[in-house]
Protein backbone atom coordinates (compact mmCIF):
# COMPACT_ATOMS: atom_id res chain seq x y z
CA UNK A 1 0.00 0.00 0.00
CA UNK A 2 1.21 3.15 -0.85
CA UNK A 3 0.18 6.42 1.17
CA UNK A 4 1.13 9.77 -0.43
CA UNK A 5 1.20 13.64 1.11
CA UNK A 6 2.72 16.50 0.81
CA UNK A 7 5.69 15.96 2.91
CA UNK A 8 5.70 12.56 2.62
CA UNK A 9 5.61 9.05 0.82
CA UNK A 10 4.94 5.30 3.14
CA UNK A 11 5.18 2.45 0.94
CA UNK A 12 4.10 -0.91 3.05
CA UNK A 13 4.89 -4.24 0.82
CA UNK A 14 4.23 -7.53 2.29
CA UNK A 15 6.31 -10.07 -0.08
CA UNK A 16 5.11 -13.09 -1.45
CA UNK A 17 6.30 -15.81 0.92
CA UNK A 18 9.77 -17.25 -0.06
CA UNK A 19 10.80 -14.25 -2.16
CA UNK A 20 13.18 -12.02 -0.63
CA UNK A 21 12.31 -8.49 -1.34
CA UNK A 22 15.04 -5.57 -0.72
CA UNK A 23 13.94 -2.69 1.00
CA UNK A 24 16.67 -0.83 0.05
CA UNK A 25 15.88 -1.77 -3.66
CA UNK A 26 12.17 -0.82 -3.00
CA UNK A 27 13.37 2.91 -1.88
CA UNK A 28 15.31 3.05 -4.76
CA UNK A 29 12.64 2.33 -7.27
CA UNK A 30 10.27 4.72 -4.94
CA UNK A 31 12.75 7.54 -5.10
CA UNK A 32 13.93 6.92 -9.40
CA UNK A 33 10.21 7.51 -9.44
CA UNK A 34 9.66 10.71 -7.83
CA UNK A 35 12.79 11.97 -8.91
CA UNK A 36 11.30 11.76 -12.77
CA UNK A 37 8.00 12.92 -11.08
CA UNK A 38 10.00 16.17 -9.71
CA UNK A 39 7.89 17.26 -6.59
CA UNK A 40 9.16 20.29 -4.66
CA UNK A 41 9.84 20.47 -2.14
CA UNK A 42 10.79 16.10 -2.47
CA UNK A 43 8.17 14.20 0.05
CA UNK A 44 10.07 11.96 2.74
CA UNK A 45 10.26 8.48 1.89
CA UNK A 46 9.92 5.77 3.97
CA UNK A 47 9.56 1.91 3.28
CA UNK A 48 7.94 -1.17 5.52
CA UNK A 49 8.61 -4.36 4.34
CA UNK A 50 6.60 -7.09 6.32
CA UNK A 51 8.74 -9.83 7.66
CA UNK A 52 6.00 -12.28 7.14
CA UNK A 53 5.01 -13.04 3.96
CA UNK A 54 2.03 -14.33 1.53
CA UNK A 55 0.81 -17.03 -0.79
CA UNK A 56 1.17 -15.83 -4.44
CA UNK A 57 -1.32 -15.97 -6.86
Amino acid sequence: MVTVSRRQVDVSVRPTSGVPLSPDAVLAAVKDELRDMGPVPAPEVRINVTTTGVVGA
